[in-house]
């Protein structure tokens, strides 16, 4: 898989360029950090790590921030197995294969 997860949204020719933005890296411990998570990924690029939570607590957050994102019109996409990264709407990025 790379870094866009073109099967979920179909552009095949869309290219988003991240260059002189932030991005503010998450790895949540408990329920407050989804809260954070979505509140920053409306401004600005979010790496969100959950490799270390329980798989009812990823599911749990993923549910939250999922309808969050859908609202807010920012872009979810899998970077890893339980690594995403959200882009705020109006941000690109270019993905080099």
């Amino acid at each position: 898989m790379g870094l866009l997860n073109r099967e979920k949204y179909g552009d095949e020719d869309e290219r988003y360029d991240l260059s002189g933005k932030s991005v503010r890296i998450f790895t949540p411990k408990e329920k407050q950090n989804m809260y954070d998570i979505v509140e920053s990924a409306e401004y600005q690029v979010v790496l969100m790590n959950m490799e270390n939570l329980e798989q009812n607590e990823k599911q749990k957050m993923m549910d939250f921030i999922s309808g969050a994102i859908f609202v807010l019109e920012i872009r979810l996409f899998q970077v890893a197995e339980n690594i995403y990264i959200l882009i705020p709407r109006g941000s690109r990025i270019r993905e080099q294969v």
